[in-house]
C-alpha cells in the first residue's frame, strides 16, 4: 500500500500524470486542479489512494493530504467511484464540499460529472456525521483546516482574480484567524505575504 510517492513529473495528461521515482514511472490519476498546477520535470509529492478494480491497480494521487482524506471518504459512499470523487474534487475544494454537505446543498455537489441529485443526496446523508468532525481529523503537523467565513471566500476570489493560486492563498491564511477581519484586511495581509 502506498502512502505517498515523491518524484519528477514526466508526462501531464488531462486526468493523470506520470511521476518518475527511482527509474519507475507511476501513472497517477488526479484532479484537474493538480494537472493545472504541476510542471514537467519538477518534483512533487503525491498522496496516494491505491484502488484495485477488475484485477487492475489504479493510483489516485493528490498534492494535498486533506484532499486524499476527503477522497477516501467520498468513495465509501454508494455510487461514488474514484472517477466521481476526482470529478468532485476538481470542481470544488475541500472547504466547499464540506460546506455543501453540512448545508444539505445537493445542487452544488451535483455540478460535478458523475454526481447526480440522488448521489449528491447520498453523499450528504452518509458523510454529514463524518465530515462535521473534519477540523479535528485533518490536523497535519501543527496546521489545521481553514475556518471558512464569507469574507475569507470573497477575499480568496479577489486574490485569484489578481492571478494568485488558491493553494498559495490558503497556505497564508492557514494559521490566521480571519473571522474577525474585514475583506480588505484579509486581502492586504495576503498581498504582503504573497509578494
Amino acid at each position: 500500500m502506498f502512502e505517498f510517492i515523491i518524484g519528477e513529473i514526466r508526462k501531464i495528461n488531462e486526468d493523470y500524470v506520470i511521476l518518475e521515482n527511482h527509474g519507475m514511472g507511476y501513472k497517477i490519476f488526479t484532479t484537474e486542479k493538480a494537472v493545472e498546477v504541476v510542471k514537467l520535470y519538477e518534483e512533487y509529492t503525491f498522496y496516494i489512494s491505491m484502488q484495485i478494480r477488475e484485477n487492475e491497480v489504479y493510483l489516485y494521487g493528490f498534492l494535498d493530504e486533506n484532499e486524499l482524506y476527503l477522497f477516501n471518504l467520498l468513495i465509501t459512499v454508494s455510487g461514488v467511484g474514484p472517477k466521481s470523487g476526482l470529478s468532485l474534487l476538481s470542481v470544488m475544494n475541500i472547504y466547499q464540499i464540506k460546506q455543501a454537505v453540512l448545508m444539505n446543498d445537493s445542487n452544488s455537489l451535483s455540478k460535478a460529472n458523475g454526481i447526480g441529485k440522488k448521489t449528491a443526496g447520498r453523499i450528504i446523508l452518509e458523510l454529514q456525521d463524518k465530515i462535521i468532525n473534519m477540523d479535528d481529523d485533518l490536523i497535519i503537523g501543527t496546521q489545521k483546516e481553514l475556518s471558512v467565513s464569507e469574507n475569507m471566500l470573497l477575499a480568496i476570489d479577489a486574490l485569484q482574480n489578481l492571478g494568485f493560486m488558491r493553494r498559495d492563498i490558503e497556505k497564508v491564511l492557514m494559521n490566521v484567524n480571519v473571522n474577525a477581519m474585514e475583506i480588505e484586511e484579509i486581502i492586504k495581509l495576503c498581498l504582503k505575504k504573497l509578494s
